[in-house]
């Protein structure tokens, strides 16, 4: 009696298709990061107050953070498609050690058709030496922003005013903006955390640095704060993981003051974002039936 067996062997994969597959997957994930690196957005947000003067219902602000020297050729353009009264720039926006190029080209630029205002971040220039400082300052004030370095001015509309105000970021913590009392005010500082530091808060404050936590978590927010590499080293490791404040709007306890942070539009460390760049147009509005 003849009984046949059937021997079955087992299919071997190709190397050569799984490191297709592999390419594949890497092509994939990079295509994606670069797709949401350069995808900006615009938001909106709308904040309604009844300390508003009534000039300035419907008043319209552009928050630019965390450039980092990039997008200063696609900016004008798009922002004329918002038309905003003013822009205020949240530092962070140059990076470069240089007192030239496109940086105070862009400034000019934007003063041509607003009201810019420009409160530095960690990583604007710092020169070296105090002739460079006097220098960079000249060349940023020559372009027509307002240099924000615990500063205040007037915004009038007719008979109506508001305040603005600012202080850039190796200032903030031994000076704080100032504000003329009974005015609705704004600050502009680079990093939101001093929201729960400044000794009296604005009605508005406007903020980036933290990159809108580097990754979201659904539920949760921002999940990196920025110099988690630092404070790892020192082992701070409280300083490391979820930011208190990351993106979007935030309304203090008694509901008297607001904070907005930008997640910003460039990087630096890494060559790439995980949040879509964003520029923020910000609306006033007055308080329906307030006085």
């Amino acid at each position: 009696m003849l009984h046949f067996y059937q021997h079955r062997t087992r299919k071997e994969k190709h190397p050569t298709l799984t490191v297709f597959y592999i390419v594949v997957a890497i092509a994939a994930v990079i295509a994606a990061v670069a797709f949401i690196s350069c995808r900006i957005r615009v938001t909106e947000t709308r904040i309604r107050s009844s300390k508003l003067p009534d000039a300035f219902d419907g008043y319209r602000i552009v928050l630019l953070t965390d450039l980092h020297d990039r997008y200063f050729s696609i900016i004008p353009e798009k922002l004329r498609q918002l038309h905003p009264d003013a822009v205020m720039l949240g530092g962070d926006i140059h990076s470069k050690r240089k007192l030239d190029g496109e940086f105070f080209k862009f400034l000019t630029s934007l003063c041509g058709e607003y009201e810019v205002f420009f409160a530095e971040g960690n990583h604007d220039l710092t020169p070296d030496t105090a002739e460079d400082y006097r220098e960079y300052t000249e060349k940023i004030k020559a372009t027509g922003v307002h240099l924000l370095r615990s500063d205040e001015v007037i915004l009038r509309r007719g008979k109506d005013s508001v305040s603005v105000s600012g202080t850039d970021w190796y200032r903030c913590g031994n000076e704080y903006p100032i504000h003329t009392p009974g005015l609705f005010s704004i600050d502009l500082l680079h990093d939101p955390e001093f929201f729960d530091q400044v000794p009296s808060r604005p009605d508005l404050m406007l903020s980036g640095h933290v990159h809108g936590g580097f990754v979201r978590i659904p539920f949760v927010g921002g999940l990196i704060r920025p110099g988690a590499v630092e404070s790892l080293k020192k082992g701070n490791f409280s300083r490391i993981f979820l930011p208190t404040y990351s993106e979007g709007l935030y309304c203090s306890a008694d509901g008297s003051s607001r904070l907005f942070v930008s997640v910003g539009m460039g990087f630096s460390g890494l060559p790439f974002r995980l949040i879509p760049p964003e520029i923020a147009l910000i609306i006033l509005e007055k308080e329906p039936g307030s006085p």
